[in-house]
């Protein structure tokens, strides 16, 4: 187990779950969202998932592909960090 890879994605988690609250217009925290299952905990839209991709590229600085657009990506926030993790270790770096 790669601590500094877990650590990273422990931030990316945490960055994603405050981005949900911002897409979102919660009035709750983000370390009160579990994360586990959004569509159920937050009842996730189509369209809330675009709204969060959205902010998840701006955020990130990555593109999330066309063919992975959708609600299924951000069920999760594990998932979903795990995909920004892979999106971001794929990004191109500028000179």
């Amino acid at each position: 187990m790669n601590t500094s890879v877990d650590m990273a994605r422990v931030e990316i988690e945490r960055r994603l779950r405050e981005i949900v609250v911002r897409a979102l217009r919660l009035s709750k925290r983000a370390d009160e969202i579990q994360g586990v299952d959004l569509i159920a905990e937050m009842g996730v839209t189509s369209i809330d998932a675009l709204e969060i991709l959205i902010n998840v590229e701006m955020e990130f600085g990555i593109e999330v592909a066309d063919s992975d657009l959708s609600q299924r990506l951000v069920a999760s926030i594990p998932e979903l960090a795990i995909y920004v993790e892979q999106r971001l270790v794929r990004k191109p770096q500028t000179p």
